[in-house]
C-alpha cells in the first residue's frame, strides 16, 4: 500500500486497513513459527505497511508543534547574540518521595540581544546554530525587576 493511497483514506477507513494488516501479520508469523510461510518477504512488506498507517502523517491527533519549549531565567547575556538560560523543573524522588529541583542551562539564540540577566524566557529547540546552541528565545515571559 502507497502512502498516496492512504492520505486519501478517511480515519474509519485508516483503523479498518490496520486491523486488516495486523491480522495478515499475526497470520504471516503463525506460517512462519509452523515452517510454512514460503515467501518471508511478505512479513517485511506488512510490517512497513503497518508503519505507514500508524505514521504522523496518517494520525489526527499528532501534535500541531513538534518543537519543545522551555520557561527559564537568564543568567548571562555575555556572549554576543546568546543568552544562558537555567530552565528548573520539579522531580519526585524515586526513594524518598520529595520533590527535588533539578536544572539545566541552555545556550540560547538572542539575534538583537535584547534579554538581560533576571528576565524569565521561553526558549524554543531548533536546528544546531553552533557547538553549543540549538536553542532560540522566543518571547518574553517577564522582564527583569530592577530594585
Amino acid at each position: 500500500m502507497k502512502a498516496s493511497e492512504l492520505r486519501d483514506k478517511d480515519q474509519a477507513a485508516l483503523n479498518k486497513e490496520l486491523s486488516d494488516l495486523l491480522k495478515a501479520q499475526f497470520g504471516l508469523r503463525m506460517q512462519l513459527a509452523t515452517q510454512q510461510l514460503q515467501n518471508t518477504s511478505q512479513l517485511k512488506k506488512v510490517r512497513r505497511d503497518i508503519a505507514r498507517v500508524r505514521g504522523p502523517e496518517m494520525n489526527d491527533s499528532v501534535k500541531t508543534s513538534l518543537t519543545r519549549t522551555r520557561v527559564g531565567k537568564v543568567v548571562s547575556n555575555k556572549m554576543d547574540k546568546t543568552v544562558t538560560v537555567l530552565v528548573e523543573h520539579r522531580v519526585k524522588h524515586p526513594i524518598y518521595g520529595k520533590y527535588v529541583v533539578r536544572s539545566k542551562k541552555y545556550h540560547a539564540h538572542d539575534e538583537a540581544n535584547t534579554y538581560n540577566e533576571g528576565d524569565l524566557v521561553e526558549i524554543q529547540e531548533g536546528r544546531p546554530i553552533s557547538r553549543t546552541k540549538a536553542w532560540t528565545v522566543s518571547r518574553l515571559v517577564e522582564a527583569a525587576r530592577v530594585i
